[in-house]
């Protein structure tokens, strides 16, 4: 059987919070100099852990990094009005001929000009619309 101090010593130092039973079990006093004035239970107040909840264990608060950024990223639409050709040709759905043409019959009020100055088919405009902007 392990020493109550020791035990005392490793749970505190690997962070994990001890039960009140087996701190209320130990001495508040012990004949190698570790004590506990008063017979209180030690609570971190540098802000590690918080003191103890009615259930009986100390909690720990969470901590999040300060450099977690959302992972939710957005990209930037090609406009069919001021996008390169290497930027439209990187859309799925068009190819150099139909950047190209895109180019060739600009400028553009609304999407629906691409249909309507045939550069592309109805069908076409309906698969590029999420992925192309004005």
């Amino acid at each position: 059987m392990l020493p109550k101090k020791f035990i005392f010593a490793l749970f505190c130092s690997v962070g994990v919070a001890m039960p009140f039973a087996v701190m209320a079990q130990m001495p508040s006093s012990s004949p190698s100099g570790m004590s506990m004035p008063g017979g209180t239970i030690p609570t971190d107040t540098g802000g590690g852990m918080t003191p103890a909840a009615p259930g009986g264990m100390m909690k720990t608060p969470l901590k999040t990094p300060s450099t977690v950024k959302p992972t939710t990223t957005t990209t930037a639409k090609p406009s069919v009005n001021s996008a390169t050709l290497k930027e439209l040709v990187k859309v799925n759905g068009i190819g150099t001929a139909t950047a190209k043409k895109i180019i060739a019959s600009r400028p553009y009020a609304t999407l629906d000009d691409l249909v309507t100055k045939k550069v592309l088919t109805k069908k076409q405009l309906a698969q590029l619309e999420s992925k192309i902007g004005l």
